[in-house]
């Protein structure tokens, strides 16, 4: 079990490093320590195109593909804290550990996926709120009704509405 517990803290630590903190007003300041560089007419007096692409927001289809995989991952592990947690406390603890840990590893690590398969341009925080709240409707709702199979909308959902944000935040 110890080997459990040292794997769950490094899990851990590594999604809190991943999670990108404020800027400083020094880090947010753009310094320009070399000459601007002017490209030189290509053939025909005609300049040339940049060999990189011009930043924007990725198609919708990679930013989803970021929000599955990260997002899956982060189901797994907040599974696997989540029952280690809760193992010892009674009988059915250890269970119901993995289903709260893996619905919150989940909600935050969809945003996060599709936060990073953008290049960081996005709002990580909206993006998390919206994950948040979309979870918290599915959760009332489920439960108002009384119908569980209302949950298996929640991670579709919640990967829609990632997405939107990214792309309506994007720089």
């Amino acid at each position: 079990m110890p080997a459990l517990r040292s794997l769950s803290f490094a899990l851990l630590t590594s999604f809190f490093l991943a999670v990108p903190g404020t800027s400083l007003p020094a880090q947010t300041r753009l310094a320009q320590p070399f000459a601007r560089y002017v490209p030189s007419p290509g053939r025909n007096g005609v300049d040339s195109l940049p060999s990189h692409p011009i930043a924007g927001p990725k198609d919708p289809v990679t930013l989803a593909l970021g929000g599955i995989l990260v997002g899956g991952a982060g189901m797994v592990a907040g599974a696997a804290i989540g029952a280690q947690l809760r193992e010892d406390h009674c009988e059915d603890c250890g269970l119901a550990g993995l289903i709260y840990g893996g619905i919150l590893g989940e909600l935050a690590t969809v945003p996060l996926g599709v936060h990073l398969a953008n290049r960081r341009q996005g709002s990580y925080s909206l993006g998390l709120l919206s994950s948040l709240a979309v979870t918290g409707a599915g959760l009332a709702i489920a439960a108002g009704a009384d119908r569980t199979e209302v949950l298996l909308a929640v991670p579709v959902l919640q990967i829609i509405t990632a997405v939107a944000v990214e792309r309506a935040t994007s720089r």
